[in-house]
Formats: structure tokens, sequence, C-alpha cells
């Protein structure tokens, strides 16, 4: 099955909680580095204060993050693009 079947008649809607899950390439553990796993979760903080999601709850692993979140100003797939676009350099 390819990635454009999974999608089909998926849609995000503002006030909903979402829970999302994703593994670092390769699965390679970078967050057992303290300094990347607080680079991380600061992108997460900033998120969250600019009002664009809220942040319910989360878990960091060492190769991937566990995350619910409520989105409030902007579709699911845009505040994933956002976010994957500040961490994608770790």
């Amino acid at each position: 099955m390819s990635y454009q079947d999974l999608t089909i008649g998926r849609y995000s809607e503002s006030g909903r909680a979402y829970s999302l899950t994703m593994v670092t390439d390769k699965r390679i553990p970078h967050f057992a580095d303290f300094a990347k796993a607080r680079y991380l979760i600061n992108e997460m903080r900033v998120l969250h204060e600019t009002g664009l999601l809220e942040s319910l709850a989360w878990v960091l692993m060492p190769d991937h993050l566990h995350w619910l979140l409520i989105v409030n100003k902007a579709e699911l797939s845009e505040v994933v693009r956002i976010f994957k676009g500040k961490v994608v350099l770790i």
C-alpha cells in the first residue's frame, strides 16, 4: 500500500486531539544525546507557546517521539511540516 493510499480521506480539524509518533531516520538514537533531546523539546515548546498547538503529553525516546497534541491554528500536516523543518538537522 502506498503512502497516498494511506492518506485518502484524512483531514484535520482545529480543536481536535491527535496522537503522533515520529521516528528518526534509520532509527538512529539521536535523542540519547542530551543536547539534541533538549533542542527538540524546545522546538516543541516554541510551537506550543505560539498557539499553533497545545501539547497535552509527550514521551521522547532515543529514536522516536510520541506526542499528544491539539491543533489550534493550522492543519495537522502543516504543524508536522513546521516541526520537522526545525528539527530535521538533528
